[in-house]
């Protein structure tokens, strides 16, 4: 889900070298060069591959767990700046998380600090 939503405005060397470098952090026994190559798959997602996988997530990852998904993700795409398609694309997937618009409002409050 990080790969497809930093991937929204086009997946940067340093949003994939973040995924990987996290992922491979947690995950040791995969190696960084086959997690690049999981980044570009998931970047790459169609409509329908994102949609199972969030149904995937929906079935197994309790509320906060999706809300963490969502700020790591937003995390990972502001690396190289968020555009309109990202923050859209956040908005979306947050949807089909099923974290509602407020939560969602709040988790990229979080992450630039605009708390009042």
């Amino acid at each position: 889900m990080r790969a497809y939503i930093c991937g929204m405005d086009g997946l940067s060397d340093v949003e994939k070298e973040a995924i990987a470098t996290e992922t491979n952090d947690w995950c040791p026994s995969l190696s960084k060069t086959a997690l690049r190559d999981l980044c570009d798959i998931g970047a790459k997602f169609t409509e329908q591959e994102a949609q199972e996988t969030i149904d995937r997530v929906n079935e197994t990852y309790p509320t906060e767990a999706r809300r963490a998904l969502l700020l790591n993700a937003l995390c990972g795409a502001s690396l190289d700046g968020l555009d309109i398609k990202e923050i859209e694309g956040f908005n979306k997937v947050a949807k089909k998380l099923k974290v509602d618009a407020a939560t969602a409002s709040q988790i990229y409050d979080l992450l630039f600090l605009n708390v009042n």
